[in-house]
């Protein structure tokens, strides 16, 4: 389990930060309130979720609290297919 959460975090550094992680970057960062999260980096991230964790997005399921962190990130993917 602890494998998804990294993986998560290696995406969003790669992705959203272009590689330079910001400081105080942890599993509880606060992607929302720091501006990170656009609606371009949410669809992108919905793509990335759903080809690499075999889960699907429903238009319920598209609010902040499921953006907001890796953690919370994490517990949806694992809420969506618990074989993770």
């Amino acid at each position: 389990m602890e494998n998804l959460y990294q993986e998560i975090r290696e995406h969003l550094i790669n992705d959203l930060f272009q590689g330079a992680e910001p400081t105080n970057f942890n599993n509880d960062y606060d992607l929302i309130e720091d501006g990170t999260m656009d609606s371009l980096a949410i669809m992108n991230l919905i793509t990335y979720l759903e080809g690499s964790y075999n889960i699907t997005f429903g238009s319920t399921d598209i609010v902040p609290e499921h953006f907001s962190s890796i953690n919370a990130l994490g517990n949806f993917v694992k809420n969506k297919n618990p074989s993770f």
